[in-house]
């Protein structure tokens, strides 16, 4: 408990919507919306939903593009205690239909571009399902510009604090993706605990490059910025995120603008965005003198990209650590920030490092993360915690591997789905990517593993600078290797597969890696590629590492 009366997340709106009506709350593009006239428009919102009997706990599916219906929508859904699933854009009928049928959402609210990929195959299985959508596409149950709503009713009191209110998933070594529910006390806490925690206020225009349906996106942007009454920036629909086919030079200058013209506090982005602006040429200006910081999550962020972004911008990138079952768990925010660790534990949340007895281990000392908050889903949501192991006596046992420093900085070092199995041997392949990626003719590289006709070869995907020669490339790659792991196989690429967060989708490529084996009768799995050299540290003995 923060020690005062228990809000929610619509009542806060509500205050600025009073106090700021004519102050911006969202901006995208020449789009631009004040705190009073998004108030009106989330309840004309709730109007629609209130038609069709959309009631308390009701799952309200969401798959719709960054932008202002997501907000709209988004606190409608919230001010009716029902449950918001928001869903990215670019998923497969097979995974909405999971999806779909894991919350039970009663309505559906899309755009025209996905009503007719959506609306017959899924309507074919949940005939009840009720489809809508932000614009006029005939085939949809419901059209929002087509229809004359007369409000039925305002925002109403607050809710229970222990209703839910959103379905967030996280994908992890498990087959399926994992449920994950927010009570309205969880987001209410979660956004608290971290804009108190990194002094954020009105003024701190938030500027977010990642999509609304991932939790880094929902809860350190949207929410955060509403929460404290700022504006909300994100870039024109045509340049968001990775996929952006808008050429490099033009993402530059348009992130460089944004950033200045509306006055940009903070950034929520990925180190690929980072990336991007540290290479404006110097001849650009960058006149940003509100910016206070520039967060990064979602993927790794590598001294590289630190360095060149300081070096260009004299404005230091802070890791952000957080995960779909915690919310936010700690961020740089130090005054001389350095690159590696993720910083201390933001207000409200504890971080333990303890080892295989589940004893804490002192300062410096490798361990798994245990984290606790009031941020933490209860099993009365989520049937899979019951018969998962990573809850435990109010604890989330996170996966990860790493330590605390004498100032309680966290140190992430690795993931324990970071070890696979090649010839009888355990394998650190977040190490191994970590050191091939060392080579400067190196531009990218994932190592995984692959089953090729009933054997587990080590396969490491490739990306390299142009004019590299192979030979330099497994010369570099086998010193690296130990000496006993004869299944390898390297693949070239001109670039990875990755999410509009930046990971690598490994399972994607793999697809690729097997379909290229199976396709090409003449391709030859690598072998023999390796050195004697053995390189220790790469092999993971469990029991040493946890002790």
């Amino acid at each position: 408990m923060h020690g005062v009366p228990f809000m929610n997340l619509n009542n806060i709106l509500y205050q600025h919507a009073r106090n700021t009506p004519q102050k911006v709350a969202f901006a995208q593009g020449d789009e631009r919306i004040t705190y009073q006239n998004l108030y009106a428009s989330i309840d004309y919102c709730q109007t629609i939903l209130i038609y069709r009997n959309i009631s308390k706990n009701d799952c309200i599916t969401m798959i719709l593009p960054n932008g202002l219906a997501c907000i709209q929508w988004l606190y409608a859904i919230f001010a009716l205690e029902a449950i918001a699933q928001p869903l990215a854009c670019h998923l497969t009928l097979n995974d909405y239909k999971y999806f779909i049928s894991d919350s039970h959402s009663r309505l559906l609210i899309t755009t025209d571009s996905l009503i007719p990929k959506l609306y017959m195959p899924l309507k074919a299985i949940f005939p009840d399902l009720f489809i809508v959508t932000t614009g006029n596409h005939h085939m949809a149950d419901d059209c929002m510009q087509n229809q004359n709503y007369s409000s039925q009713k305002q925002f109403v009191a607050p809710p229970n604090r222990d209703n839910p209110a959103l379905y967030l998933y996280t994908s992890g070594s498990e087959a399926k993706p994992k449920r994950i529910c927010r009570q309205h006390k969880h987001l209410y806490n979660e956004t608290q605990n971290f804009t108190q925690t990194a002094m954020i206020h009105s003024n701190d225009h938030c500027l977010c490059l990642v999509p609304f349906y991932h939790s880094y996106g929902l809860e350190n942007a949207l929410l955060a910025s509403l929460f404290v009454g700022s504006t909300l920036v994100i870039p024109p629909s045509d340049m968001l995120f990775h996929d952006t086919q808008i050429s490099f030079p033009d993402l530059q200058i348009a992130y460089n603008t944004l950033i200045s013209k509306e006055k940009i506090g903070f950034i929520v982005g990925v180190p690929y965005q980072y990336m991007t602006l540290s290479l404006l040429p110097e001849s650009m200006p960058a006149n940003w003198p509100d910016l206070r910081f520039c967060f990064s999550s979602g993927s790794h962020l590598s001294q590289s990209i630190f360095d060149m972004f300081y070096k260009r911008f004299q404005i230091p990138v802070r890791s952000l650590y957080g995960l779909t079952e915690t919310g936010t768990v700690s961020v740089n925010l130090s005054d001389s920030v350095q690159w590696g660790h993720v910083g201390q534990a933001i207000n409200h949340v504890e971080i333990a490092i303890k080892d295989h007895h589940e004893k804490r281990v002192p300062a410096h000392k490798n361990g798994q993360i245990w984290i606790k908050n009031d941020v933490l889903p209860v099993t009365g949501y989520d049937n899979y915690l019951n018969n998962q192991g990573s809850f435990k006596n109010g604890w989330h046992i996170s996966g990860d591997y790493g330590y605390l420093d004498n100032v309680g900085n966290l140190w992430i070092m690795d993931r324990l789905d970071s070890l696979i199995n090649i010839d009888g041997h355990q394998i650190n392949i977040a190490e191994l990517e970590r050191m091939i990626r060392k080579n400067s003719s190196i531009k990218n590289v994932a190592v995984f593993e692959l089953s090729v006709n009933l054997k587990m070869f080590l396969v490491i995907a490739v990306v390299a600078h142009t004019g590299c020669r192979k030979s330099d490339l497994i010369n570099h790659i086998k010193n690296h290797l130990p000496s006993y792991i004869s299944a390898i196989h390297i693949e070239y690429f001109d670039s990875l597969p990755v999410n509009e967060m930046g990971k690598i989708l490994k399972s994607e490529l793999k697809q690729m890696v097997h379909d290229a084996i199976n396709d090409d009768t003449s391709c030859q799995l690598d072998a023999d590629i390796y050195d004697k050299d053995l390189l220790s540290h790469l092999i993971n003995d469990v029991t040493d590492n946890s002790k």
